[in-house]
């Protein structure tokens, strides 16, 4: 795109396919293009670091979050240090918890609620609350799929990345990891390897997987079946 003519720079169909490349197409867009709010969200979501918002682009913004496009990053210090509008955005979307009030990150109804909208909230809470059960717990049981360069995942990506969430100390904690595993089974794929290999967790996963009520119904099931089709078959007869 970059030494397209500026005819081609305008073709609607050539910055599309080109966006699908790489989001970072849409600056050798024409002004035209590059102003389209559709071409933007689109560009954003296959990078999300491409666009740097002025004050006057929070409604976008925020429409940007509540898609799943995360670009507080790219926030300026002006917005970063806007209180109310990260507020706002933590309140409607769960996303700006990094820049949210020292306050804020220490005040647990304040996290649940953004957890509850987004699990990646969990990163801004304060060091003193890395390791909290119950807001881990939560962080894990939120069902959402979020996407981050149209790659979508879902809140095992916690445990995949947990150095960078909540650390080591309720990685390395088994009975945590099995309280994990009943509300997020996924991680399974993440904890640690011995862990993987253990008795408990293996038959707690048997058990997530194959449950009571799934072995007594298909049984079940075959059986009325079967009498359902000999009662069938012999009123035929009659």
């Amino acid at each position: 795109m970059q030494y397209a003519s500026s005819r081609l720079q305008d073709n609607e169909s050539l910055v599309k396919k080109a966006i699908n490349e790489s989001g970072f197409a849409i600056a050798y867009a024409s002004e035209r293009i590059q102003n389209n709010e559709a071409f933007l969200i689109h560009a954003l979501r296959h990078n999300n670091t491409i666009y740097k918002f002025e004050i006057e682009d929070k409604p976008f913004i925020l429409k940007l979050l509540k898609n799943d496009i995360d670009v507080t990053d790219s926030f300026n210090t002006e917005l970063k240090n806007d209180t109310r509008f990260i507020t706002k955005c933590i309140e409607e979307t769960g996303y700006g918890m990094d820049y949210a009030t020292a306050k804020q990150k220490r005040d647990r109804a304040f996290i649940l609620k953004a957890i509850a909208k987004n699990f990646t909230a969990i990163h801004g809470v304060d060091r003193s609350l890395k390791n909290d059960k119950e807001i881990l717990l939560k962080a894990l049981g939120n069902k959402r799929v979020l996407s981050c360069c149209s790659i979508g995942y879902d809140s095992s990506h916690l445990f995949r990345y947990h150095s960078y969430y909540f650390g080591n100390k309720l990685y390395n904690d088994k009975a945590f990891v099995m309280e994990a595993l009943k509300v997020q089974p996924n991680i399974f794929k993440y904890i640690r390897e011995d862990l993987k290999k253990e008795k408990e967790i293996l038959e707690l996963m048997d058990k997530i997987k194959h449950p009571l009520w799934k072995k007594i119904i298909n049984p079940l099931s075959i059986l009325l079946f079967g009498l359902f089709g000999y009662w069938f078959l012999g009123r035929e007869k009659r």
